[in-house]
């Protein structure tokens, strides 16, 4: 007995089964359904995890603070966070002094490259020695004008032809020539030698004046770092480096007047080398206690911003909804025994391994459903 088709077209020739298990015109199946294989005895292919739209994030490279060395000490720049391998992270805070900081030292550089050319073009013309050789030539050169001066003035007397008579008496008298010369040697030899020993004297003091300044310089920073020590423990605040080194900037103009070389006196009053540094470090007080001061608001407005901005987020969090998670319902795949997921699962859908079954017995697949009220 042929089966009869009732309430439905006919299949188009196109070679598809009707009583297929995965037939293409079925209305109740969905698009999992629809790309199941059409062999039943085939295992079906694993179901892949749905994507949630986001990549597997890479593990991150953990932050370090931004070190550099200045005078053979490490310094941290608070401010900067170093990713190795990558680049760093300026704050916004660190910024205004990051490029503070790389400005002085461009404008450092370049006086350094002026004064590196100065100092080369000196040394090619003869340096040091070559001013001292000018100047013992200088003094020589004075003292026989000078001495020839003298004997000019000496005597006012001429002769027949209207010359000098001294002059005439060098010119004419090898005695008196002689005598001329080896007065001019000793006059020569002694103006050269003192002029030596004025210029040596002279770079002395340049030498000295720059060993005390650097001595200066030293103590000053001694003295900027002992009280950056000071008011960290009086105040609880680490003053950081840039301000450090503008106090040794600000302190460093006014040295003299804070800064001195112990005489004999206080060397053995304070028990200490003559010469060694004395600093007035009432007078450096005020400067540091209102820098002090300033990092201490600071911090406490950074602190507070930290505290409001937790606090929003937080009823941000407290006052957003939070959606349920959703489930998705699981059917039976006819002839596979595998469970496929469906979200459009309707549970008035009359269950398909019947409708096949009548459809293949020749029935209608609609004759025991319920009318519709």
């Amino acid at each position: 007995m042929e089966a009869e088709f009732l309430g439905g077209a006919e299949p188009a020739e196109t070679g598809a089964d009707p009583f297929s298990e995965t037939p293409a015109n079925d209305p109740f199946l969905d698009e999992d359904e629809a790309a199941a294989p059409a062999d039943p005895n085939a295992a079906p292919a694993p179901e892949a995890p749905a994507p949630d739209g986001t990549e597997t994030p890479e593990p991150e490279t953990a932050a370090i603070p931004f070190k550099y060395q200045a005078d053979g000490q490490e310094v941290v720049f608070e401010g900067i966070e170093e990713i190795p391998g990558e680049g760093a992270i300026v704050s916004v805070d660190a910024l205004p002094r990051l490029r503070d900081q790389l400005q002085r030292a461009d404008h450092l550089g370049r006086q350094i490259g002026q004064y590196t050319q100065v100092v080369d073009r000196f040394q090619k013309v003869g340096g040091f020695e070559r001013m001292e050789q000018l100047e013992a030539n200088a003094a020589v050169l004075q003292s026989v004008g000078k001495k020839f001066l003298e004997i000019l003035a000496e005597d006012g007397a001429k002769t027949e032809d209207g010359y000098p008579a001294a002059l005439a008496e060098l010119a004419t008298d090898p005695r008196a020539r002689a005598l001329m010369l080896r007065e001019l040697d000793v006059l020569t030899r002694d103006a050269e030698l003192r002029a030596r020993g004025t210029f040596r004297s002279t770079m002395q003091g340049v030498d000295r004046a720059g060993q005390e300044g650097a001595n200066r310089t030293q103590a000053i920073t001694g003295a900027v770092s002992e009280m950056g020590k000071a008011i960290a423990s009086a105040f609880g605040v680490t003053l950081p480096p840039e301000d450090l080194a503008e106090a040794e900037q600000v302190f460093g103009q006014f040295a003299e007047s804070i800064y001195r070389p112990a005489s004999a006196q206080e060397a053995a009053t304070l028990r200490v080398p003559v010469g060694s540094p004395i600093i007035d470090y009432p007078k450096m007080h005020p400067w540091f206690t209102a820098r002090a001061q300033l990092r201490q608001r600071e911090a406490a407005t950074r602190s507070s911003a930290a505290t409001a901005s937790a606090e929003n987020a937080a009823r941000l969090a407290a006052t957003t909804p939070t959606r349920p998670a959703t489930t998705r319902a699981a059917i039976q795949r006819p002839g596979t025994g595998t469970k496929v997921s469906n979200p459009k699962l309707n549970p008035n859908r009359p269950d398909i391994t019947d409708w096949k079954m009548r459809m293949r017995m020749g029935l209608s697949p609609i004759a025991d459903a319920p009318a519709n009220p």
